[in-house]
């Protein structure tokens, strides 16, 4: 029930009641969307109340192109997203693409019931219980919109990756439905307009958060530095004491609060008062020390290569514009000028992945989101599973990096959809199985992942220039090179390409000629492809693939 319909149901009684002569309050209900001393509801922020200076369309517009290109590939892959060259390029040209984004967000415009109905299909995806990951993962790729609900889910997501609600699944403690729970909680939370005190005071109280930090003393210690930043050894006692009564089940791993709670009222913080365990966390998350606690988890989650006295600077401003959702932390952080344009750092395999297979149309397959989990596990980037979340968000190490390149090489780039018609191949022709429209329903079939032959290696995408195999090569590297990196290839680099084609049985390739044109169109179609793996190969070594870098 979205907030307003709950208002709604609290309002009409109310009416009828006053109407017939009853006696009430305004107060009723406001008191009514407060729990436990906590405001349930906080409709999210407007850009204009953020005081973190935010990238608006004049200020990007004021940009050189090629940094447009730069900064709408950066916001775009940090929400797990990208369009299509030619769509990026029609989006830029309108003079509105940062407030269109914005507008975006807003709204619902994804069909979530098709998307889950796909996600859930056995047939269609592989699923594990014990690889939770795997469904989450997966409707970042298969929502077609950048709305409202990939947003929420987006921040769902973040959060838990972070200290704040990892579901630290490596935990022997913990089951894997606990990365469900916490997930969707969080997610259902965004979408009915939960507040984030509230909703980090339900995560504090649940099985999930307990079967993370199991005791008293544990899971208070933890409270206190996760949410308020309060690392005094001194201050713990207090914590475990109100929370003397609760304890997690050795036995069942199930929380369990006896009778027995604490009757001595307690006090920490300065503004934490409190008596039982459901008094401390209401406590804790009502204080001033909680906004600037998920704050700063939050800004040292996404700038990890920020010095930290400018990171300090970034926490005051977002803590002094009063944030009540997670929203306005986020958002506030991703459409700043100083993540857009004055920050760099590594790209998480998350961002890397998501926005290749937008650009490049790619297909999945069965197999396609679990073979990312796992890549995950290797690069040491796994989602969900450690007990702190992820402390260093992109490990850079030789074993790290080496496992992502991997990734990109095989599981992306090296790969080729047969989503277009092969009808006029005469060595498919009147092979059933080898039909395309066969192969893209069969979700089983490797032929179905990877790359789009029938969108991203499209003819139409470049301009052949008859007669002129330099040129044509030319314009099919450029387009490659604007769809993955958001620029055209350098003098420097357009050499090197073009001496390793034009030594190659495939220098003339994109201007192969036949009497049977639907014949020459395949080939010509095909030769794409052996292309596509010289520049790919070649884009795999560039830094810029792997790194956000500082526009201004």
């Amino acid at each position: 029930m979205s907030r307003y319909l709950y208002l709604l149901s609290l309002i009409i009684p109310l009416f009828f009641l006053t109407a017939c002569g009853g006696e009430t309050s305004d107060t009723s209900v406001e008191a009514a969307l407060v729990e436990n001393d906590i405001v349930k509801y906080a409709s999210v922020l407007p850009s204009s109340a953020f005081n973190l200076e935010q990238l608006d369309d004049a200020s990007f517009n004021a940009l050189s192109t090629q940094e447009q290109y730069e900064v709408a590939d950066k916001l775009l892959s940090t929400l797990f997203y990208a369009y299509t060259y030619s769509e990026l390029k029609t989006r830029i040209d309108s003079s509105t693409f940062i407030s269109d984004i914005n507008n975006q967000l807003l709204y619902d415009t994804n069909n979530m019931d098709e998307v889950e109905s796909e996600i859930h299909d056995t047939e269609h995806y592989y699923s594990n219980d014990s690889k939770p990951q795997n469904i989450m993962l997966s409707r970042f790729a298969l929502m077609k919109d950048l709305d409202k609900n990939f947003f929420n889910h987006w921040m769902s997501y973040i959060l838990t990756q972070t200290i704040l609600f990892s579901p630290a699944s490596e935990l022997d403690t913990v089951s894997y439905p606990d990365a469900y729970a916490v997930y969707n909680r969080l997610y259902y939370h965004m979408q009915d307009e939960v507040s984030m005190r509230y909703s980090t005071f339900e995560h504090m109280m649940s099985d999930e958060n307990w079967r993370r930090f199991r005791s008293p003393e544990d899971n208070g210690r933890e409270m206190l530095e996760i949410y308020a930043l309060d690392n005094n050894d001194e201050d713990v006692p207090f914590a475990a004491q109100a929370l003397k009564n609760w304890h997690l089940s050795r036995y069942a791993y199930t929380l369990v609060v006896s009778l027995d709670r604490n009757t001595q009222p307690l006090s920490l913080l300065g503004d934490m008062h409190f008596t039982t365990g459901v008094d401390f966390y209401s406590a804790l998350a009502n204080s001033d020390s909680f906004t600037k606690g998920v704050v700063t988890r939050l800004v040292h989650f996404m700038f990890t290569d920020t010095d930290a006295s400018k990171q300090s600077q970034i926490i005051s401003k977002i803590v002094s514009s009063n944030p009540e959702a997670w929203s306005d932390i986020l958002k506030q952080i991703v459409f700043s000028k100083e993540y857009l344009l004055h920050t760099q750092r590594a790209k998480s395999i998350e961002e890397l992945t998501f926005s290749l297979m937008k650009k490049l149309s790619y297909n999945s397959y069965y197999y396609t989101f679990n073979n990312l989990s796992d890549a995950m596990d290797k690069m040491g980037q796994s989602s969900m599973k450690y007990k702190l979340g992820k402390i260093v968000r992109v490990p850079l190490d030789d074993i790290s990096f080496a496992f992502a390149q991997d990734y990109l090489r095989t599981r992306i780039f090296r790969t080729r959809s047969i989503d277009a018609t092969l009808s006029y191949n005469p060595n498919n022709a009147d092979n059933d199985t080898k039909n395309s429209a066969y192969i893209m329903s069969d979700y089983k079939n490797g032929s179905r992942r990877g790359v789009s032959s029938k969108i991203f290696m499209a003819a139409e995408n470049y301009v052949t220039v008859e007669n002129d195999a330099n040129a044509t090569n030319t314009n099919y590297i450029n387009y490659v090179f604007n769809s993955i990196l958001n620029r055209p290839s350098n003098a420097q680099e357009l050499d090197v390409l073009l001496q390793h084609i034009n030594k190659s049985y495939y220098n003339n390739s994109l201007l192969y000629e036949n009497t049977d044109k639907d014949y020459q169109a395949y080939i010509r179609y095909y030769n794409r492809y052996v292309l596509n793996y010289l520049i790919f190969e070649y884009l795999l070594r560039t830094d810029e693939l792997y790194f956000y870098k500082e526009i201004k």
